[in-house]
């Protein structure tokens, strides 16, 4: 669960959070007036896909253009692996979802087990995201399947988990 008792809706209507093109809900708290050198946002994630080249724990995955897929855990409990911040390297698509979410999968991603499926008004992480040079839209890319099984054709199974389907 997020912030104690709170739903989803009512930690974004707290917060004044906008709905996300990705899923979720966010707000940019900070933007360097010096110039668009970094900005930082407030981001609720709920079930959240891959992105773009650039409470509960979340999964960060970065593919590759080789193919190979690197998985991060954040969250507080350090003893477990987990970490509490990570910077993604530039030009890889990524993205993150709550770790519950997921029973198992294979670190390649040729294999998946979602867990039973939860509420996601009650079972969300909220996060803290900075990027640097500053976010602008008009250097979003929101990758299809396609873009991403071509890097990566065994893991079909985890990106069909990560990517809404547009057919």
């Amino acid at each position: 669960m997020g912030s104690g008792d709170m739903t989803a809706t009512e930690v974004a209507a707290l917060l004044d959070l906008k709905p996300h093109p990705e899923g979720g809900y966010y707000a940019e708290t900070f933007r360097d007036s010096s110039g668009v050198f970094h900005d930082c946002i407030v981001f609720l994630v709920l079930k959240l896909g891959i992105s773009t080249k650039e409470s509960l724990s979340r999964l960060v995955f970065e593919l590759h253009d080789d193919g190979h897929i690197d998985l991060t855990v954040i969250g507080p409990h350090l003893d477990a692996g987990q970490r509490p911040q990570y910077t993604v390297p530039p030009n890889v698509w990524f993205g993150s979802f709550p770790t519950l979410d997921v029973e198992s999968f294979a670190s390649d991603g040729s294999h998946l087990v979602n867990s039973r499926k939860r509420d996601p008004e009650k079972h969300y992480s909220l996060v803290g995201c900075t990027c640097a040079p500053g976010f602008e839209y008009e250097d979003f890319e929101m990758a299809t399947f396609d873009d991403v099984k071509s890097i990566a054709p065994k893991a079909e199974p985890f990106l069909s988990y990560l990517i809404p389907s547009t057919k």
